[in-house]
């Protein structure tokens, strides 16, 4: 009951935050894009929390298992171009390489949402155990590489800022260095190699860090 409360008390929150940035200029490209993330965070951090849940229908269990891997790549997409408008660096990406990060996004979640990761999943005590299929590989790469895209354009962005932007880019950057470890760490690596799968909900709630740092 706890856990629940402070879940909706981050998702309210999120949403809240996310809302009142919007409003604020809903033409800007930047506050769309920070809105979107949110909602996607949300989405992360509720989709985690009752994919772990027992005395559910099954079928729902695995509706939200599978959510929790389309919400983390849909989140990697909006971080992604937030960083990229951030560091005035969006106008100059070729339009082919935009048209490729919404269909690296397309296919994490396509995947994410289909047998294709998922084959099924074991009940255990500390938490679901999801029981993976080959093709999760493919998934694993997509997320990386967005993982990666985000640390090299923020590394590219701080050599060419100065000042007060600066120092705001290296907060952002700290804050997503953070969370992208350790939801990779928690969500990824430990889950299917060690498959343990009691730190899943540690990449959820380190989503707080990043986005206290935007």
């Amino acid at each position: 009951a706890a856990s629940a409360i402070i879940l909706a008390t981050v998702g309210i929150s999120y949403l809240l935050l996310g809302a009142v940035v919007l409003v604020k200029n809903p033409r800007q490209s930047l506050n769309r894009s920070f809105f979107f993330l949110l909602v996607s965070l949300v989405g992360w951090v509720w989709a985690n929390y009752l994919g772990n849940l027992t005395g559910i229908p099954d079928g729902e269990i695995l509706f939200f298992n599978y959510a929790t891997f389309v919400f983390p790549a849909l989140s990697l997409y909006f971080t992604l171009k937030f960083i990229l408008i951030l560091s005035n660096a969006y106008k100059s990406v070729p339009h082919a390489v935009k048209l490729m990060m919404i269909g690296c996004t397309a296919l994490a979640s396509f995947i994410g949402a289909s047998p294709y990761v998922i084959a099924g999943i074991k009940y255990h005590s500390d938490g679901n155990i999801i029981l993976f299929v080959p093709l999760f590989a493919i998934y694993f790469i997509d997320i990386l590489g967005f993982g990666l895209a985000i640390i090299i354009f923020l590394i590219s962005g701080l050599r060419f800022k100065k000042g007060w932007e600066k120092n705001r880019l290296q907060l952002v950057s700290l804050g997503i260095f953070v969370t992208l470890v350790v939801s990779v760490a928690t969500n990824l690596l430990v889950p299917l190699f060690a498959d343990n799968f009691a730190l899943s909900s540690l990449g959820p709630v380190s989503t707080i860090g990043m986005v206290v740092a935007f």
